[in-house]
């Protein structure tokens, strides 16, 4: 009876043994897959958080899951679960990259219209409110303390966004635009001036048109009378034919348009220089 407990106990203690010798030899591997996933997951999720941010929940979430296994000392769940969570973070920063692609897309259609609009909201009501400041007494329920405060923050705010735009970063610029016009509404609110209503979206486009091309040959250094926004063109002295001029992409960006402007219009001297609309 002895000698039968004896093997009971000894076969016990070999068990546990080897149990405790698989555990220690997967519990480096489960460390290592965690960390490689973590890493991944790291190094994505500044981009990741700002445009994709639902997916990046659901990686970490598969992570904190793998780091539970593993404090539980289940690291077979952890081997087993890793390289599909390893995948889903690998991921991460491609899925971003696109959905950014969309947001400076959409964004950059958006610039011409705010560039055409909002120097001439944010200078009617600057207009208003120092008029009202400049009265004795302002007319009841007007706050023109509040009105210059908010027009004070559109225009700083305004050239923020002229900056980040010429710097390329379309997405701060039309961000700090629209700041722009919240300040400006705000500051309309608080004097109670009715806003003209918005243009329709052909307008506006053509407002963005004139505003981008117009700001491209300023950058040029040359001089362009924009009183009429028909297709422009350009005779040279000496020369006797016209070259219209593509001014479609230049409601993209102001480099853009500088590049498709034709060489003859780059080219041309301050003597020679003389822009007529047709």
């Amino acid at each position: 009876m002895m000698m039968r407990n004896r093997k009971t106990v000894g076969f016990l203690a070999v068990a546990a043994a080897l149990l405790l010798g698989a555990c220690a030899n997967q519990m480096e591997p489960a460390q290592k897959a965690i960390a490689g996933v973590e890493s991944a997951v790291n190094a994505a999720a500044p981009d990741a958080g700002k445009y994709i941010p639902d997916q990046l929940a659901a990686v970490q979430k598969k992570l904190a899951d793998l780091k539970t296994s593993f404090d539980n000392k289940d690291y077979a769940a952890v081997l087993s679960g890793a390289p599909g969570a390893l995948t889903d973070a690998q991921g991460l920063l491609g899925a971003a990259m696109l959905k950014k692609d969309e947001v400076v897309k959409a964004m950059s259609a958006q610039w011409p219209a705010l560039a055409a609009s909002l120097p001439g909201l944010v200078t009617s009501v600057t207009n208003k409110v120092n008029a009202l400041a400049k009265m004795k007494h302002a007319p009841a329920g007007v706050d023109v303390a509040s009105a210059k405060a908010s027009v004070a923050d559109a225009g700083s705010l305004w050239s923020k966004a002229q900056a980040a735009f010429a710097a390329g970063n379309i997405e701060e610029a039309v961000s700090t635009a629209n700041d722009v016009k919240a300040k400006a509404e705000a500051a309309a609110a608080a004097i109670k001036m009715t806003l003209p209503k918005a243009a329709p979206a052909a307008a506006a486009k053509q407002q963005g048109d004139r505003a981008a091309v117009s700001a491209a040959v300023e950058l040029r250094g040359g001089a362009w009378p924009m009183s009429a926004f028909a297709p422009p063109r350009f005779h040279s002295a000496g020369v006797d034919r016209f070259d219209a001029l593509d001014r479609s992409p230049a409601a993209r960006q102001h480099c853009a348009a500088l590049r498709t402007l034709p060489e003859v219009v780059l080219q041309v001297g301050g003597a020679e220089r003389h822009l007529p609309l047709a």
